[in-house]
């Protein structure tokens, strides 16, 4: 017995807000929701540019829309209730702005590990709101991810089939994104657009924040594979990949083997 001027609160992390922003996209044509992110992760990424979705057993975010909330309210203090795994999964999407679009952004990540860790207020505020306004920004140039909002999904296409293969258990997303962002910057080192010193200085800030950078050794390549091959983001029966020619300079190619995907794959596994 709700109506159309009903409103939903995602109050929780990712999944949380991605679920109930979809039930507000889809509850009679679409209501209004507003996001109150209680993960570092769901507070820099996922609350904030209308997706949503939920998983499918052949690839993460299948069944989705596309939802703003009316509203995104975001409390630091709520992160002193994380776990430092939690923390730091979060800290994975926040690295990968410094990645895609801020040397000098990724660089005080990198000095600043300690404070961050710490969980200093002044530190979360600041990584927070260059996060959301960085983001905020893409989004509102492409919404619907025609362009350059696909530079959002730097290192998700291997991170999605991880966590696909994975069943969505025992990885978090930020860990699958860590391994995902380090693939594709090793992938860029190694078409030499990408100097070693940048390729080290973004596997450095990963490790710093205790995030992992290797594929796990206990999940076959080839279902690994089989996931990319679903990659909603897959354009004409080709996997799209989001490469770096420099730290804060994107570019996305469909020209990568599946045969060199794999064999990266295998010597990507610890």
């Amino acid at each position: 017995k709700y109506s159309r001027d009903s409103c939903i609160v995602a109050f929780g992390g990712g999944v949380i807000g991605d679920m109930a922003g979809f039930a507000a996209a889809t509850y009679q044509r679409g209501i209004n929701f507003i996001q109150v992110p209680t993960t570092l992760l769901s507070m820099v990424d996922s609350s904030v540019g209308g997706k949503t979705g939920i998983n499918h057993p052949l690839g993460k975010n299948m069944i989705g829309s596309f939802h703003q909330p009316i509203a995104v309210i975001i409390d630091t203090e709520i992160l002193k209730t994380l776990s430092k795994r939690q923390f730091n999964a979060g800290m994975s999407e926040v690295i990968k702005y410094g990645i895609i679009g801020s040397k000098t952004f990724l660089k005080w990540l990198n000095t600043n590990a300690e404070s961050i860790l710490m969980k200093k207020k002044e530190y979360l505020v600041k990584l927070i709101y260059a996060s959301v306004k960085a983001k905020s920004q893409v989004v509102q140039k492409d919404e619907k991810e025609s362009g350059i909002r696909a530079y959002l999904n730097y290192g998700h296409t291997l991170a999605h089939a991880i966590e696909s293969s994975k069943k969505y258990k025992g990885i978090l997303h930020g860990e699958a994104v860590s391994i995902g962002m380090t693939f594709a910057s090793f992938i860029s080192a190694e078409k030499s657009t990408l100097s070693i010193e940048e390729f080290n200085l973004i596997e450095n800030t990963l490790i710093k924040f205790g995030l992992p950078v290797s594929i796990p050794h206990n999940i076959p390549c080839a279902k690994i594979i089989k996931h990319i091959d679903f990659d909603k983001k897959k354009k004409q029966g080709k996997n799209n990949f989001v490469l770096l020619n420099s730290i804060g300079k994107c570019y996305i190619t469909n020209s990568l083997d599946i045969k060199y995907i794999e064999k990266l794959v295998k010597s990507f596994q610890n």
